[in-house]
């Protein structure tokens, strides 16, 4: 559904708003395959195997920014501003989302691939009790926080399957927004915000690893 779907992005509004529909189908599986999975271990239903976590996981890293690169070359030739930048901002936009992906999964990445085969190597970890210092400042101002909580809710997918199918209705049904006026518009947004929140997970990463390393390690 999510392939399919992102390949309906490259071709003409009714087929992007079914390719909208598709992706949150793929979405709403996502959601629920934990479930279906528990129920099935529960009811004795069968095995779960660690293929379908490696599936899952290639569905997160392939599918969104898959959608993103088709949405714009299905926009590219109808937008009436400048192609290329168009272009490249929706390149940007597609290759920010695996690495918003991986960024979640470092700490786990760099505790089991690094640290448990030799510690020794590194600085001693900080004390429990010790407070990530990132943590601390949007924990100590709450405008900080609701800040931060809105622009990275923008990159949930289904919040960005949400925001073009908006901008394919606007347009199917407005002629004024035609043609790819606000999914251009939209494309160029995310391009700018979503390098942006790579580069700030970057420097926060940079300063809070020492923790998230600490803290993984207390609950392996």
């Amino acid at each position: 559904m999510g392939v399919i779907g992102s390949i309906f992005m490259f071709f003409p509004l009714p087929f992007k708003i079914a390719g909208a529909i598709l992706l949150y189908l793929n979405i709403l599986s996502d959601k629920v395959d934990g479930e279906v999975a528990r129920w099935r271990i529960q009811n004795n239903l069968g095995e779960v195997y660690l293929r379908g976590v490696f599936l899952d996981e290639l569905n997160h890293l392939i599918i969104p920014p898959l959608s993103i690169l088709m949405i714009t070359m299905g926009i590219i030739h109808t937008f009436p501003y400048d192609k290329t930048f168009l272009t490249l901002m929706g390149t940007l936009a597609a290759l920010s989302l695996p690495f918003l992906r991986i960024n979640h999964s470092l700490g786990q990445l760099i505790l089991i691939k690094k640290y448990i085969k030799h510690p020794e190597l590194f600085a001693p970890l900080p004390m429990k009790g010790e407070k990530d210092p990132i943590l601390s400042i949007k924990n100590k101002h709450s405008l900080i926080r609701r800040l931060f909580f809105i622009i990275h809710n923008i990159q949930d997918f289904f919040i960005i399957v949400l925001l073009f199918s908006i901008a394919f209705i606007g347009e199917l049904i407005l002629p004024i927004f035609r043609p790819s006026l606000l999914s251009g518009l939209l494309l160029v947004a995310l391009g700018f915000l979503f390098p942006l929140i790579v580069l700030e997970n970057s420097i926060k990463g940079f300063f809070s690893i020492e923790y998230k390393v600490r803290d993984l390690k207390e609950k392996l």
